[in-house]
């Protein structure tokens, strides 16, 4: 395996995340060569150890506080299209070959264990791909402060990337940035009236200032 590029994750590695593997003290290595195999682009990956390692080995907060600054290094570093993107195996070779360690400082539970979805979840779930694709969405050419704001708020970050609104990313800038001050209640409750209206509308026709309006009366209508 040449260590500086990106794989995807075969069924054999994905079978060596067992119960062994997902407790944290044991720090296990999948070594086996059959458990990834390469993807059709040379991408590489050096520049992301030193970030992932100096979030590790330097961090004061606690390891939820690292999400938007990884976030903002992960996207910035990672030259990704897309399309490789939406391949959650490629993310899955990330976790569970190239960066476990971090995966087990960010989620490790009480019981000293890791969420088998943190290794192999989706998109969303995944403990890196969830901090790309926000970046991803949510970025504003080199502007991450967006990015920040919604990994400050979870119940934020739910609202968007548990809904249909991360799929628009026009639609989920305009309803973090108008939403960012509100109660935990106003979010979450704007968030499932927001999602519900917008399946009656193109979004691509939706001007920005228009969905803002949009946004900004359910706002009114649930503080009132």
């Amino acid at each position: 395996m040449n260590a500086v590029e990106l794989h995807r994750l075969t069924n054999i590695g994905k079978a060596l995340v067992d119960d062994e593997f997902l407790e944290s003290f044991k720090e296990t290595q999948i070594t086996d060569s059959h458990a990834w195999e390469p993807i059709e682009l040379q991408i590489s990956i050096t520049p992301l150890q030193p970030i992932i390692k100096e979030v590790i080995q330097t961090s004061i907060e606690k390891p939820f506080k690292t999400d938007s600054r990884l976030a903002r290094a992960l996207h910035r570093n990672l030259n990704l299209p897309r399309r490789y993107a939406m391949d959650t195996r490629i993310w899955h070779y990330l976790t569970c070959i190239s960066y476990p360690e971090y995966v087990r400082f960010r989620w490790t539970r009480n019981n000293n264990k890791v969420s088998k979805e943190r290794f192999l979840g989706g998109i969303k779930r995944n403990a890196l791909a969830r901090l790309w694709w926000a970046a991803e969405v949510l970025h504003n050419e080199d502007d991450y402060s967006l990015v920040n704001v919604c990994f400050d708020n979870q119940d934020l970050y739910e609202a968007v990337f548990g809904r249909s609104l991360s799929k628009f990313p026009p639609a989920a800038k305009v309803f973090v940035h108008t939403v960012k001050e509100e109660t935990r209640i106003v979010i979450r409750d704007s968030a499932k009236v927001v999602n519900l209206l917008l399946s009656t509308f193109v979004l691509e026709d939706l001007t920005d200032l228009y969905f803002q309006s949009l946004i900004q009366s359910q706002i009114e209508a649930l503080s009132s």
